[in-house]
This record gives structure tokens, sequence and C-alpha cells, in this order.
């Protein structure tokens, strides 16, 4: 049965990628012009606004902090160290606010997934993760994923559960922006986000 839900999660979560949803217009100015392809490190305030889902219309602001994938790091729960390729993985972090006031589909205290805010490298709440290019784009597109099991640095493989997906759509030393909703079989809202980078 596990296996149906991931294969049900690759799926949801592919399309998802893969197709723009339809939104409303952003409520205040997306990044600067200019793209790129690794996000930086650093502290970034993140604006997020639900366009659909139980809570749509609504918003809210937390922290969110990245830093550069260790490639030797050790779980302070005792997880070895993952097996994921690292030029794919380059940065992971935490998010601090709660983004379930925005609808989105956050498991707390999951004994499997990590909570938005864990700051284990094997097991962070956020991971940017490098797409392959597609023959349609001339770069590398990046995205996040907020407390899902696709964060797990240790090796196993899971698609299904709850969480969320930033996908990247601008991006400049000052931040980037674009579209976020459900990565797993675990639905609700979707919607904007706007990060602004803070602090190195």
């Amino acid at each position: 049965m596990r296996g149906l839900f991931a294969l049900l999660g690759l799926v949801a979560a592919t399309i998802w990628l893969g197709c723009k949803p339809s939104i409303l217009e952003p409520a205040s100015p997306p990044a600067a012009p200019g793209h790129s392809d690794i996000i930086a490190s650093g502290s970034y305030d993140v604006r997020f606004v639900a366009t659909q889902g139980s809570r749509a219309g609504s918003e809210m602001t937390g922290r969110l902090v990245l830093k550069q994938t260790p490639g030797q790091a050790r779980s302070p729960e005792l997880i070895p160290p993952g097996t994921d390729i690292f030029a794919r993985t380059p940065l992971y972090g935490w998010f601090e606010g709660d983004l379930r006031t925005v609808g989105a589909p956050i498991v707390l205290g999951d004994p499997v997934a990590p909570d938005p805010d864990s700051r284990d490298p094997i097991r962070p709440g956020v991971l940017v993760h490098i797409r392959g290019q597609s023959s349609g784009s001339p770069r590398a597109m990046p995205y996040l994923t907020v407390g899902t099991l696709a964060n797990l640095r240790d090796g196993s493989m899971w698609v299904d559960g709850a969480g969320i997906s930033l996908r990247v759509n601008a991006a400049d030393p000052t931040g980037f922006d674009g579209e976020w909703g459900g990565y797993g079989i675990v639905a609700d809202g979707s919607g904007r986000y706007w990060a602004k980078r803070v602090s190195p």
C-alpha cells in the first residue's frame, strides 16, 4: 500500500512542478528581474500568500535560513550520512513560522518527515533541490521542499506524506520568488511567495 501511495505522490509532485498553476495576481512585486541557477545561503524573510485551499486569501511571514549542505554531516539522531547527490541538493536549512496558517499541508511531529524548523542536516526542515535541465529550459531550475519526506538525506526514497514545495520562478542577489503548493499526497493550500534576503 505504501508503494501505491509513493507512486501517487510522485505523480502529483511531478504534475505540480511541471505545470504552472492558475493563480491570482501577486499581492506585492516579485523579486527583481534576473534568474539564478543557485539560491544563495543566508537568512530570508519569506511572505506566503494563499490563493487556493482552506485558507485562501490569508498570508503569513516567516524566517528561512539556508546553509551549504555538508557532505559528511552526522545527524543528532545518529542517522548515517546521506547518499544523495550533493550537487543536486546544494543547500539545507529550516523555516521558522506556522505555515498551516495559510493552509499549507504541514504535519508537525511526524515520526519520519522532519518538521519545517528541523536543523538536523540529515533530516532538515528545508532542502534546496536542483532539477535537471529540460529541452525547453535554458537552465536548471531550483525548488525547495519544506517538511517533506523528500528532505531525508539518509538514503531512503519517499515521496508521499505531507509538506510543500516552493518553485523558484526568479532569483537575484536580493532574494527569490515563485509559487508554493503541496508536495506529497496530503493536499490543501497553494499560492505565491516572496523571499527577501536579510543577511548572508
